[in-house]
């Protein structure tokens, strides 16, 4: 009799023993699982956070380095952009920023030159730029992105005194 009690108490040890490495490795997939969902949140928070401040700040400082009161807006091939004229050893220079293609896209040459919209260099994905002048001075800098949507950024262009 005390052969079978022992055979059916090793038998209770032994499941257990199985429930409790069941219930450890249940436990570990649900935080890996977790883990995961909180990882990728953070990654796509990080991207969006990256494509508003790389498109929106360069902007933006773009404008502030340059001669503000030279600054003006102008549509090439149908497409809007910001001009920035800049004078370089008596040559007249222009920085031109615009988004072709879903990218925000500069490029630097002599004045008139007619180079192709999608020979600019790349800067950051964009669905679409729309730059106005709101105020005398304020530049009203609206940016869409694919999946964060709009976000707009106004920039004083009037020399200080």
């Amino acid at each position: 009799m005390e052969i079978r009690s022992s055979k059916h108490g090793h038998r209770l040890h032994t499941l257990v023993i199985l429930i409790l490495f069941l219930v450890f490795a249940l436990s570990s997939v649900s935080v890996l699982m977790y883990g995961t969902k909180v990882y990728k949140s953070v990654t796509e928070k990080t991207n969006e956070n990256y494509s508003l401040r790389t498109g929106l700040i360069y902007l933006s400082n773009k404008i502030k380095a340059a001669d503000k009161s030279s600054i003006y807006m102008d549509t090439y091939q149908k497409v809007d952009m910001l001009v920035i004229p800049e004078e370089i050893e008596g040559q007249m220079y222009e920085t031109r920023i615009y988004c072709y293609n879903g990218q925000l896209r500069e490029i630097f040459t002599d004045v008139g030159n007619d180079i192709p919209l999608d020979g600019g260099l790349y800067i950051t994905d964009m669905k679409n730029l729309t730059i106005s002048e709101k105020n005398k001075g304020l530049l009203e800098i609206e940016a869409e992105y694919e999946d964060i949507g709009k976000r707009k950024l106004i920039v004083n262009i009037k020399e200080e005194q």
